[in-house]
């Protein structure tokens, strides 16, 4: 699964997890790494859930890839 410590990370830039078969949901801590975060890479998991509304906080976000997972549902914000 993906930590919610993720939101900790405040340096972190790329964060590739692709192909893990991780198993949770996209943290809403995610949306803490604002002023860094350029590439969020999650395809090709097992993950499910709602998008987090935080993502929209990403506005230095370059790369998003979430395709083939097994539910993850929602609307990506227009803020990104």
């Amino acid at each position: 699964s993906i930590p919610t410590d993720v939101g900790l990370a405040s340096s972190l830039v790329y964060f590739h997890i692709q192909q893990n078969e991780l198993s949770s949901t996209i943290p809403s801590e995610i949306g803490s790494l604002a002023s860094t975060l350029s590439d969020l890479l999650v395809n090709d998991n097992f993950l499910g859930g709602k998008i987090p509304t935080e993502i929209g906080n990403l506005v230095n976000l370059k790369v998003l890839a979430m395709e083939r997972n097994r539910g993850v549902a929602g609307s990506i914000p227009s803020e990104i």
